[in-house]
């Protein structure tokens, strides 16, 4: 799976140096092509860092690295409707301020209340899965995939958006399935014959994810190398030290 298409939406600012530290989840209520459309306005004064098709198309029209307006906060005084204060996470409380410094958004083509087709949901975890990855290697920073930081909307706005992304969003089964490729045995990816194997060096900003994305064309490989590297114990996808010296299962360079 990768990102399909790349656009520049002209409704984006600096993140004034903060982390990443939410993805936010959003449907667009309306097609994957009117959401696009909307956020290429500058009149819209709308946009998310990537938006997810029905068919599990991925258009990325904000850069991770800068701040998109899709979470609509404001810090006004005295509080409005949007105030960060109206949130109920206890991140945003801590962090306060504009939710889009530190979060990245996501548009789910479609309406409130729909169950997303399967396709889309395949490739929602696939994206998720990269954010976090490029939220590592950009920033040292991982966003743990639990309900405090994978969140929707409403959590964020629950006053002007309490009905974003819906009931029907696949809180359960997303989390499942990404907790699932995180905590996977290593037993479950037997590693190839060791004549096939390749060793990378550990450089700043490497993950297991990325590196399996590079030498084996899927990122959710990255269990196949840490049962090559001793497993878990041995090999913690949270912490690699830079020079250690990596075995790739049947990689190619």
């Amino acid at each position: 799976m990768k990102i399909t298409e790349t656009r520049s939406s002209p409704n984006q600012s600096d993140r004034r140096g903060n982390i990443p530290r939410l993805i936010c989840y959003h449907m667009t209520e309306g097609s994957f092509a009117s959401a696009l459309d909307w956020t290429m306005r500058s009149a819209a004064q709308v946009s998310y860092h990537f938006v997810v098709a029905e068919d599990g198309r991925i258009a990325q029209t904000v850069p991770l690295n800068r701040m998109a307006w899709a979470q609509g906060t404001t810090a006004a005084d005295p509080p409005d409707n949007r105030h960060w204060s109206r949130s109920k996470l206890p991140l945003v409380k801590k962090l306060r301020g504009n939710v889009n410094q530190y979060s990245v958004g996501i548009g789910c083509a479609g309406r409130s209340g729909t169950p997303l087709p399967a396709a889309q949901l395949n490739a929602l975890v696939w994206l998720t899965q990269h954010i976090q990855a490029e939220v590592r290697r950009l920033y040292n920073h991982t966003i743990p995939f639990d309900r405090r930081h994978l969140v929707g909307h409403f959590e964020i706005n629950p006053r002007t958006k309490p009905g974003c992304p819906g009931r029907a969003f696949p809180w359960d089964e997303l989390l499942t399935r990404l907790t699932d490729t995180q905590t996977r045995p290593a037993e479950s990816a037997p590693a190839p014959p060791a004549t096939n194997n390749l060793t990378h060096t550990v450089v700043a900003g490497d993950t297991l994810w990325a590196l399996a994305e590079r030498y084996l064309g899927n990122g959710n490989r990255w269990p196949e190398i840490q049962a090559l590297n001793g497993g878990p114990t041995q090999c913690d996808p949270h912490s690699l030290r830079i020079g250690t010296k990596l075995k790739i299962p049947g990689g190619s360079s």
